[in-house]
């Protein structure tokens, strides 16, 4: 395999370590907005941080070390077939991604089709299906029917296109003084507002029945 210019080890156990250390890092600080009440060390000296850890500790920085290394050892020439299977099971990412066969991580067959089809990244595909899969509490919580008006409305799309790319100009100084910067931060602001009006006027029409209103227009609860 090390003779197949289409394999490359350094770069899947890149891939190894980056999603072992993301696992870590929700395990030492699961609350991201908060300091870490753990840090790396402690992971590995406390056992129930680390029962289900795939690798050992000592196999787990001889990973790092060869991966950081300039010119790596050939001490690791392969990963153990069970141990992979493991790490996969662990980090839930798709084996083909770490094998560089495709470029999503998600283990469904279907990611990566979305992914050539529509772009999407694999935090997108995860925000989307954690969306999905919600109940709002409260009308106007981000659903699927918010982010579906966002993504149908062609007049936002077409004003991010004419205004988005004036308003990027102005920020390089050279051109600042050709462009009214406020004019341009007006225009894109703007079209985020009559977005914000799109979506709470189809909220509105989908929430409320006539007998709601009276003569006045006042809603009833």
């Amino acid at each position: 395999m090390e003779n197949n210019n289409n394999f490359n080890i350094k770069e899947v156990l890149k891939k190894v370590v980056e999603e072992l250390n993301r696992k870590i890092n929700i395990v030492i600080n699961p609350n991201q907005k908060k300091k870490a009440m753990h840090n790396k060390k402690e992971f590995f000296i406390k056992k129930d941080m680390h029962k289900d850890f795939p690798i050992s500790k000592d196999t787990y920085y001889n990973y790092n070390a060869f991966v950081n290394a300039e010119k790596p050892s050939k001490n690791i020439k392969s990963i153990d077939l069970s141990v992979f299977y493991y790490i996969c099971k662990y980090t839930d990412v798709s084996a083909d991604y770490l094998l560089g066969f495709i470029e999503s991580k998600r283990k469904e067959q279907s990611a990566e089709m979305v992914r050539k089809e529509f772009g999407l990244s694999d935090d997108a595909m995860d925000n989307l299906s954690r969306i999905k899969n919600r109940t709002p509490e409260y009308t106007g919580e981000v659903s699927s029917d918010i982010i579906n008006t966002i993504l149908e409305s062609r007049v936002f799309l077409q004003k991010l296109d004419d205004h988005l790319p004036v308003y990027l100009s102005c920020l390089n100084e050279s051109r600042a003084a050709d462009i009214d910067i406020d004019m341009a931060r007006y225009g894109l602001t703007r079209a985020f507002e009559e977005l914000i009006d799109e979506i709470c006027n189809n909220i509105t029409k989908k929430n409320l029945s006539f007998k709601e209103l009276d003569e006045s227009g006042i809603i009833y609860s």
